[in-house]
């Protein structure tokens, strides 16, 4: 047992260290703010109007699993802060490129506490629907969320806010990136928690970060990167900027403009009273920041905390029946296909999130009393495969196509700590299987397939069939009853029917990973008449299948 002079010595270095870290803090943050232009000048700073342009990267979309992120456009943005009312305004004039590329615009604001989305509504399924083309709504709360942080993060006062709040700092020890060391921070600012990392010669903040989770990757550090620190108005502001996940950039942005201390009309703020009155406070718990940022930023966020459909438009997930034996999800962006075997379940996809997953899983148990024992994931992109990692946690086996098994293998084991999930808290080892070629599962009553084809959307594409149904599954190449037929065919609709007939498959309709089902006869018709023939081997099945 310690003496009492044993114990107060104890607390004595406990103290004198916590005293020490704190000086060490101080000494950092007041190193920053007068590199900064001093703390007087940044006191100083009432408005701000930043005007930049940004590039945006997608990661997990790449043809080949762990490739380059793929690019996917620009923003110009126009950023209006009032820091006295700690009122924000994000003025979006985004331009998406690739399939599916448009132009939208749209205005992100929060003031009086109320988070509030002006222009048109992010998602395709919003801008299809005229009733909703131009509207202004409430943030859901994890929008709010996702954003505040964001603004947080980013913020030309950050390091002042820091020196307002010491007792929310503590000094960490230095910290490399890229190949440099960095003095570091722990900031507890609120409800979220940054790690700032200061320049060790400018005395600038250089990073800052928070670890996240990545449905693909798990843990990982996010970065907020600021460079090219110019003088505007007596102070110091970062002209550009970076986003980076596990060190690989999300989207980078070049200061063009910044105004001090202009003039703000406070209309520039205005939250309308119906807006006001469905006030929506920032969500708590696990908020899946990357799934919220990476998805508005892609156009196709559905602003609801239900991540997976919007219950303001009287919509929930269901299970709708489209053969015997086979449902299809509804009410979502995203759709699972669920297919009744004789002692078991097997389950095509697991997109979004993990509550979709869940909420599948659960729905499928209920629904036809047997559990599921095999996913299927059509391709590796994020927004079909973030709610695999359920699926392993309730002991299933997936099933991937070529190339992808060591993928999946490292995305089932990564850790999440920073916001833990099924198989975080219950961890085990994956089981599962490549298809090369083709993978029949079959117990006595009926036939399941995946089939690998050639395509250019991905490496390892799974296209499935259950032949009592004459039913096919396919994800991203075609949404039936999403999107028309186009006058011409693609490219991607050309390699569907190529690997259709490759592996003699008697499909009469084919059910998509968005949208619903259609006849795939139509889609033949359409790549017979105006794709390139001579690509095409002959078909030999009837129906559905034959020329």
């Amino acid at each position: 047992m310690k003496s009492i002079s044993q114990w107060w010595f104890g607390a004595l270095l406990v103290v004198a260290a916590g005293a020490a870290s704190a000086a060490s803090a101080l000494a950092t943050v007041d190193r920053a703010l007068q590199a900064m232009g001093g703390e007087s000048a940044l006191r100083g700073v009432r408005t701000m109007v930043i005007t930049e342009r940004v590039q945006h990267w997608e990661p997990n979309s790449s043809v080949v699993t762990g490739g380059e992120f793929k690019f996917t456009g620009n923003s110009n943005i126009v950023i209006t802060r009032d820091f006295a009312a700690k009122a924000i305004r994000l003025d979006w004039d985004r331009t998406k490129v690739g399939p599916g590329g448009n132009s939208f615009k749209f205005s992100e604001i929060y003031a009086d506490g109320v988070g509030m989305v002006d222009g048109v509504r992010t998602g395709r399924a919003y801008r299809t629907d005229q009733s909703l083309k131009t509207n202004q709504h409430t943030m859901s709360g994890s929008r709010l969320a996702g954003f505040l942080r964001e603004q947080q993060r980013a913020s030309p006062l950050l390091v002042l806010d820091m020196k307002s709040d010491l007792k929310a700092l503590a000094a960490l020890p230095q910290q490399s990136s890229g190949g440099k060391k960095f003095h570091a921070m722990r900031y507890e600012a609120g409800r979220n928690t940054f790690t700032v990392l200061f320049d060790p010669q400018t005395g600038l903040p250089a990073r800052v970060r928070t670890l996240d989770v990545d449905p693909h990757l798990g843990d990982a550090n996010y970065d907020l990167v600021l460079s090219d620190w110019r003088a505007v108005n007596g102070v110091q502001v970062a002209h550009h900027l970076a986003w980076e996940l596990d060190g690989k950039v999300l989207a980078k942005a070049e200061v063009s403009k910044v105004e001090v201390n202009a003039a703000v009309p406070a209309e520039r703020f205005a939250i309308p009273a119906e807006v006001r009155a469905r006030r929506i406070l920032p969500a708590m718990g696990n908020v899946p920041y990357q799934w919220i940022e990476r998805r508005t930023v892609w156009g196709s966020f559905r602003d609801s905390d239900e991540l997976s459909f919007d219950p303001e438009r009287l919509q929930s997930l269901t299970l709708m029946d489209i053969a015997p034996g086979v449902s299809l999800t509804q009410g979502g962006s995203h759709n699972n296909l669920v297919v009744e075997m004789d002692k078991f379940l097997v389950v095509f996809d697991a997109p979004i999130h993990e509550f979709q997953s869940r909420w599948v899983i659960d729905a499928a148990k209920a629904k036809y009393k047997k559990p599921v024992k095999y996913l299927i994931l059509s391709h590796h992109h994020w927004d079909h495969t973030s709610g695999a990692r359920t699926f392993v946690a309730e002991g299933v086996t997936v099933i991937v196509g070529k190339g992808n098994k060591d993928y999946f293998a490292r995305m089932f084991s990564a850790r999440n700590t920073a916001a833990p999930d099924e198989l975080e808290r219950k961890p085990r080892k994956a089981s599962i299987i490549e298809v090369t070629d083709r993978h029949v599962i079959a117990d006595g009553k009926r036939q399941v397939s995946a089939h690998y084809i050639e395509h250019s959307h991905s490496t390892g594409t799974l296209i499935g069939y259950i032949p009592d149904a004459r039913l096919g599954f396919v994800v991203d190449i075609w949404s039936p009853g999403r999107d028309p037929l186009p006058k011409k065919a693609p490219s991607g609709f050309v390699e569907l029917v190529k690997g259709v007939r490759q592996h003699n498959l008697d499909i009469e309709r084919f059910a998509g990973g968005h949208g619903s089902t259609g006849v795939y006869r139509d889609l033949v018709t359409l790549v017979e008449k105006t794709g390139p023939r001579s690509e095409l081997a002959p078909a030999r099945l009837a129906g559905g299948s034959r020329p």
